[in-house]
């Protein structure tokens, strides 16, 4: 088996990983690798945030409606 030295090690710079597409980025301060990708990060946690307030704002009026039905056939 061959011993690996230290001088044949790849060299890999400090960097981070693009929240979107895990791409580089080796700007460590910057959290996406571009601006399409920040905008598309955006967009799916806009429309998460909607997606989870309507389910939040769903199920209290489907058991109110549930808590009605009965009164209402009687």
């Amino acid at each position: 088996m061959a011993k690996i030295r230290k001088e044949d090690m790849p060299i890999v710079f400090k960097h981070r990983h693009c929240i979107w597409c895990s791409a580089p980025v080796l700007d460590m301060g910057k959290e996406f690798c571009s601006a399409k990708c920040e905008a598309e990060y955006r967009r799916q946690l806009r429309r998460r945030n909607l997606l989870y307030f309507a389910m939040m704002l769903s199920f209290p009026v489907m058991i109110f409606m549930i808590y009605l039905l009965p009164l209402i056939f009687k």
